[in-house]
């Protein structure tokens, strides 16, 4: 071992030493080895600058250094190696999302990072190899900023990346706008594309050839063929066309209305004469389906459009549990006039237990539960998995859940395991300018939670012959 290594082995282990006491003085900042989501990651950096100050085999200079080492090994840690023109720009974009607010983005080179990104410009600009690259990060997942594929660098590039194994590779403008949808910068920091089955990459931009004709240009012309949109090319994706009166509300018969306040499930010893409820058992091979309503905004349906379903299933005679994760702003609740009881805050505080969620569902009737959301809007805390746990026990003894879940759900971390165990997600949208305009920027958004493109449906809710054709929403959305 020369002096370098062993001078790097001995800063890591007083970046592990400075983490060890980390733990024992902050043991609820934890879950595993890594900081929990509810953590303030500047803080917990003042922290370690503050324990290895205290340490005296720490010289001075050190400090900086070792506390990022800490940092980096109690945090998902991604080294940007770019070149410096867009170096800052894209420090500060990837920060500034929310789903990476506990990741430890850094452009100083280290030796234990999680992920490490290279641009193509960076390897040509420091003479790097690909082939070196496994050598120098050989636990870490790469991925490759390629450029523009009009390049034709990048075509060769890309066929050069590919011959050493490597598949994450993005392409397109970089920060400014994060990669060429659907496989952009953010989405391969969080997926392989395996993982996704995501789209092949083209290996090189197509070269024009020159025409030669005698005919003149005008007669030569040909009309391309249409691109389709994407939801178009996917099966069981069709716009759902649903016409209902604007109001927040699906309108149901007067006199249930008047029932009175639903407290919890009370015993009857009324016999039923209706269909026995279906179990998940009997209807889906033991799991049920999880059906998710969200938007990008309020007002457009989606928590009325995710009763509606779930109202409809339960006189069809199907067990349907509806889950309200609309936890900022939980309506389900007031809708069936469920009043003082706690709701899924419980689950939050207390550990896990198939029980406890039976108990904190409220029974509509014989084919309807409710899951109801916090009764005080507190934004409950979720331990990683729980939610999984949760949904995973509601799986087994409902054929269908329902999930309302809050505009912008994207920058909610807690619904992350929600929608990775989504089958079906319906994304409400309008007739508005907002929803033609807005629904090309969030639809990747999906993908990013971990929804593949097949799973995603619309729905157009309002519906008016009058105002905006449908087919241009379905196209800002599919493109």
């Amino acid at each position: 071992m020369n002096w370098e290594q062993f001078e790097e082995e001995r800063k890591q282990q007083l970046a592990n030493q400075t983490v060890e006491k980390l733990k024992n003085q902050f043991p609820e900042w934890f879950n595993g080895n890594k900081l929990g989501p509810a953590v303030n990651i500047e803080e917990a950096k003042a922290c370690l600058s503050e324990l290895a100050k205290q340490n005296p085999e720490i010289l001075p200079f050190e400090q900086e250094e070792i506390t990022e080492k800490a940092l980096g090994a109690i945090t998902t840690s991604c080294l940007l190696l770019v070149e410096k023109e867009i170096a800052g720009d894209l420090l500060t974009a990837l920060k500034s999302l929310a789903q990476f607010k506990h990741w430890y983005f850094t452009l100083k080179n280290s030796n234990y990072p999680d992920i490490v990104v290279f641009s193509r410009k960076y390897l040509n600009q420091q003479n790097l190899s690909l082939s070196k690259i496994r050598t120098f990060f050989p636990k870490s997942r790469v991925i490759l900023l390629a450029g523009n594929l009009g390049d034709r660098a990048t075509g060769e590039f890309i066929e050069n990346a590919q011959s050493y194994g490597f598949n994450n590779i993005v392409t397109g403008d970089v920060p400014n706008t994060p990669g060429d949808r659907p496989y952009t910068l953010p989405v391969a920091l969080m997926y392989d594309r395996e993982e996704i089955g995501c789209w092949e990459i083209p290996a090189r931009a197509p070269v024009e050839q020159p025409v030669v004709s005698k005919i003149p240009v005008k007669n030569t012309i040909k009309e391309l063929p249409r691109r389709e949109p994407l939801l178009n090319t996917l099966p069981d994706n069709k716009v759902e066309y649903i016409t209902t009166e604007k109001e927040d509300r699906p309108a149901i018969p007067a006199q249930k209305l008047q029932t009175p306040v639903i407290k919890r499930e009370e015993k009857t010893s009324t016999p039923d004469t209706r269909q026995q409820p279906i179990l998940a058992s009997q209807a889906f091979n033991t799991r049920g389906k999880l059906i998710i309503s969200s938007s990008t905004k309020g007002g457009v349906g989606k928590t009325t459009i995710a009763i509606t379903k779930a109202v409809a299933l339960a006189h069809a005679g199907i067990k349907t549990c509806l889950l309200d994760f609309n936890l900022a702003a939980p309506d389900i609740a007031t809708f069936f006039k469920i009043e003082g009881v706690p709701g899924i805050e419980l689950l939050a505080a207390n550990p896990f237990s198939p029980s406890l969620v039976m108990d904190v569902l409220v029974k509509v009737n014989e084919y309807l539960y409710v899951l109801p959301g916090p009764m005080d809007t507190t934004n409950p805390y979720f331990e990683d998995g729980k939610v999984g746990k949760i949904l995973d026990f509601l799986l087994s003894q409902f054929p269908v859940l329902i999930a309302d879940t809050p505009p912008e759900f994207w920058t909610d971390e807690r619904l992350k395991e929600l929608f990775e165990r989504a089958d079906r997600v319906y994304s409400i949208l309008t007739q508005s300018s907002f929803s033609e305009e807005e629904a090309k920027d969030y639809a990747p958004q999906y993908i990013m939670c971990g929804v593949k493109p097949d799973q995603i449906g619309l729905i157009l809710n309002m519906y008016d012959p009058e105002l905006r054709d449908p087919r241009k929403i379905e196209a800002s959305f599919s493109s």
